[in-house]
């Protein structure tokens, strides 16, 4: 359970950094939407470590609140993550001008992707931005750009 609780404390510190990075044309749509997660990770934090108390697990604080090495890790992994998103969004898109798919996968669909890709390049820049906020360590971090994909 304290692994639970750590990551949950994580992802609302990263949430709440996230938000407070928000620029550019989706800054009202991400702000938003960063601010209830930020929220929600809070509240689920706080659920576990209630459930550990009422189990009478001892509740360690500072084990609790992430140490850098696991903030690298995380973010380091996040980064390959969103990585993962773009090279599927990426290959879905091409597939939408090949084939079958061309006639059947409408213009507002493809806009879509294209829409998401760009969210997707955003939200790797708000965690770019986090990463030298936090002082990552540059050799814990896969190198990787967006436009060689």
């Amino acid at each position: 359970m304290e692994e639970v609780a750590k990551t949950l404390r994580f992802m609302q510190f990263y949430a709440h950094e996230a938000h407070n990075l928000c620029s550019g044309d989706t800054f009202f749509s991400d702000h938003d939407h960063l601010g209830g997660l930020y929220s929600a990770y809070e509240g689920e934090y706080d659920s576990v470590i209630e459930r550990m108390v009422g189990l009478e697990i001892k509740v360690d604080i500072a084990k609790v609140n992430a140490n850098p090495a696991d903030v690298d890790n995380a973010i380091a992994r996040m980064i390959v993550n969103i990585n993962t998103i773009y090279n599927s969004l990426t290959i879905i898109r091409q597939q939408c001008e090949s084939g079958v798919y061309f006639t059947r996968v409408s213009a507002a669909d493809k806009t879509l992707l294209d829409t998401q890709k760009t969210n997707i390049t955003t939200a790797l820049n708000n965690v770019i931005s986090v990463k030298s906020n936090v002082g990552l360590k540059s050799s814990s971090v896969i190198p990787f750009n967006l436009t060689e994909l």
